[in-house]
């Protein structure tokens, strides 16, 4: 039975909207964004998320900088930016509104806040430079914040804040998103860009690799992120806001369409649990169907898991092998499973050469596979046609003549 395209995205979206339920997104909107066509459309796709659970904290930026050497700035204007803050608060207000039948926020019925959250200090004098209205965030009131977000209120950020003094400061959208999602443990800070942004850089990034790229193309998207990967927020994302729809492919896909900086890698290769098991079993259903891997069923895969591993991203299992060790110096790979979307990538490669640094740390001397279809792979990769009596005997004694399975063996 095929399954229909909009099925599988929302099959493939569910783990995700699962996962995000009740989690606090910082989003970060800049100049730019504030003036763009795509606006309007974004503020649609935070209507969506707001429906699915997720707590919004929009953070805007009412000053132009260019680049990152603009902020801070000594002399600012503050009556401009407090005129402008204005005129984009009520702007996105209008957005959020919005509820006409037959469009994306129809019943939305949105309630959106904004306040004297963020305490301010003045920046002061640095290097001689009195910095003025430029400020710096001293202290979030994430007690107030929360009560609203609890409430299903989605609370706009600008970026001004206010003294204990009553003097009123600028603050760079990046200090007041940072700070925000700190004291609020968000799970993720994300931050529109244009296109020229992202070209340049990969889906995911690790933070440290980050920081490289920022010292040799500093841009305001990539240091925004960084100061937020700094402080220990879980992931930081670039998204194109000239592309439509790009929030909720970066947010409900596997792969993305943005940049990810996280402190610790978003794919990783490691040992299978007992909940890897609905993954494993949706990645090798299909081979065992075509016959080109032996048939188990759960309970087997239950009683062999600690045999497996499996690359994972965002907890989806992409790839899955396993290794049997057989005797003293024999062990076999096998199931070695790759989900659709990725074959070719090279992950099964991966996982061979992680199978067989533990099968050599175990002692191993040699491995050995069972193929029907995948001979060329293994012989690409060290391993050498043999004979079935080369197998250890408990393998001999199971060995399936009507599979006619080809027997690979590689010395370690």
């Amino acid at each position: 039975m095929k399954t229909s395209p909009f099925v599988q995205v929302l099959r493939e979206a569910s783990p995700y909207i699962h996962q995000y339920r009740d989690e606090t997104f910082v989003v970060l909107l800049n100049h730019s964004v504030m003036q763009s066509a795509s606006l309007e459309a974004i503020v649609q796709d935070f209507a969506l998320l707001q429906s699915l659970g997720v707590r919004l904290v929009v953070c805007f930026e009412s000053h132009t900088r260019a680049d990152i050497s603009q902020a801070p700035i000594s002399l600012l204007n503050l009556s401009q930016i407090q005129a402008q803050c204005g005129i984009y608060r009520s702007m996105l207000e209008a957005l959020f509104s919005t509820s006409l039948p037959n469009t994306p926020m129809a019943n939305a019925n949105l309630q959106v806040v904004s306040g004297n959250f963020v305490t301010a200090k003045p920046m002061g004098i640095i290097d001689g430079v009195d910095y003025q209205h430029t400020g710096i965030p001293r202290k979030i009131d994430h007690l107030g914040l929360s009560h609203l977000l609890d409430h299903k209120h989605i609370v706009l950020l600008p970026d001004l804040a206010y003294s204990t003094t009553g003097e009123c400061f600028y603050v760079p959208v990046e200090d007041i998103g940072t700070a925000a999602a700190k004291a609020l443990r968000a799970t993720k800070l994300l931050t529109f860009t244009d296109e020229d942004t992202l070209k340049n850089l990969p889906k995911q990034i690790l933070l440290e690799e980050a920081k490289k790229r920022f010292l040799k193309n500093p841009s305001l998207a990539l240091h925004q992120a960084i100061l937020a990967s700094n402080e220990g927020i879980p992931r930081s994302q670039i998204i194109n806001h000239e592309k439509d729809g790009a929030l909720l492919t970066e947010l409900f896909s596997i792969d993305g369409c943005g940049t990810l900086i996280t402190q610790n890698p978003f794919e990783t290769i490691e040992n299978a649990t007992i909940d890897d098991v609905g993954g494993i079993m949706a990645l090798i259903k299909p081979l065992e169907e075509k016959g080109v891997l032996v048939k188990r069923e759960r309970e087997r895969l239950e009683q062999e898991i600690n045999d497996f591993i499996v690359i994972k991203r965002d907890e989806s299992v992409l790839a899955t092998a396993a290794l049997y060790p057989h005797d003293v110096d024999m062990a076999e790979i096998a199931c070695v499973a790759t989900h659709p979307n990725y074959q070719g990538s090279g992950r099964a490669a991966t996982m061979l050469g992680y199978l067989e640094k533990r099968a050599k740390q175990q002692g191993i001397k040699q491995l050995f596979v069972l193929t029907t279809q995948s001979a060329h792979f293994f012989i690409e990769h060290g391993f050498k046609q043999s004979d079935v009596k080369a197998l250890p005997k408990t393998k001999q004694s199971f060995y399936n003549l009507q599979r006619n399975s080809i027997v690979f063996i590689k010395p370690l």
